[in-house]
């Protein structure tokens, strides 16, 4: 009986040792990954945080370790160096794989532009996106991605390349601001967030968000660096497992998605609240496909943005390899 107690003893420390061994393995499993955000407190990034606060991304063993840009070039050029793993940036920088950057597009984040929109003085006349004709819209630079969408505007309704005047007013808040109370321009394109915040103060007014009349595009997209592709793949498929989980997370728990969004971007919970209103529900692609209508508007938007001469071969600047089945 005492021998067949020790062994009993011996066989329960064994297993107890064993299974603890295997919860350090387990605890340790976590596979840490650079991502980088364009944006620091754009809205449109907020899942990352979210996923976190939430025990998504740690529910597939991932680790994501935030990296803020104050831009896209800064961004690329980390991205290039191989001092961040993945970068959530816009639909045409795509096109930076074709000029020799070591990244694939992964998945499309965001399709059409619900976070951009015109935006007018609030004493604007102007009612409605057929009122722009002629007009002087405020856009980041000339090229860029907010004078793409304030040209689409005339070449939506067939006013042809001069429909509209585009006025380069640069990309801070301050000077949209400036440029609208003062009348330097009749409306601008920006992010919707900054009109949500003008109609509260009186200063501005939403006529309408970019999406009225962009019916396709890539607003934003995941790029992975070459080397996670190659030697981490399995840790690249978890976590795009994780952000899809949290996409359909935000849709079901908008107090959390909108108390996260308040900590990240700084402004008020009310006005994110309108933010969420107006893009979670249908902004952020629910299974990161490259539709072939949006690739095809991201390729026409490289040429009207002086990135391309001709519209590029998209089908060579992504993959759907590891999205989730």
């Amino acid at each position: 009986m005492l021998a067949g107690g020790i062994v009993r003893r011996v066989c329960i420390l064994l297993a107890l040792a064993l299974a603890m061994a295997g919860f350090c393995r387990g605890a340790q499993a976590a596979d840490a990954l650079r991502v980088a955000k364009s944006s620091p407190e754009s809205f449109s990034f907020v899942p990352l945080d979210l996923g976190i606060a939430a025990g998504i991304f740690k529910k597939y063993g991932i680790d994501v370790q935030i990296v803020g840009f104050s831009g896209g070039p800064k961004m690329h050029q980390a991205l290039a160096a191989g001092a961040i793993d993945v970068a959530f940036g816009s639909g045409p920088q795509m096109i930076l794989t074709a000029k020799g950057s070591p990244m694939m597009a992964v998945a499309e984040m965001a399709g059409v532009p619900t976070n951009f929109a015109v935006i007018v003085p609030y004493d604007s006349p102007l009612r409605t996106l057929d009122d722009l004709k002629g007009k002087r819209i405020g856009v980041s630079g000339i090229p860029s991605l907010s004078s793409f969408m304030a040209e689409e505007v005339a070449l939506s309704r067939g006013w042809g390349e001069a429909g509209i005047k585009p006025v380069g007013i640069g990309g801070r808040n301050y000077g949209v601001v400036a440029a609208l109370r003062t009348h330097q321009v009749d409306a601008v394109t920006f992010d919707l967030r900054v009109g949500l915040q003008l109609e509260q103060s009186r200063q501005g007014r939403v006529l309408a968000p970019c999406s009225d009349y962009i019916k396709h595009f890539i607003t934003h997209v995941i790029f992975a660096q070459n080397d996670v592709i190659k030697n981490k793949p399995d840790v690249l498929r978890r976590f795009l497992k994780g952000w899809f989980e949290t996409i359909r997370y935000i849709k079901d728990h908008k107090a959390d998605t909108v108390a996260v969004a308040s900590k990240v971007t700084g402004a008020p919970a009310a006005l994110e609240a309108l933010e969420y209103d107006q893009t979670a529900p249908h902004f952020f692609s629910a299974d990161g496909r490259f539709r072939q209508a949006d690739l095809a508007a991201v390729a026409k938007s490289l040429v009207m943005l002086k990135d391309a001469d001709t519209p590029p071969d998209m089908s060579k600047l992504y993959t759907e390899a590891f999205l989730p089945k």
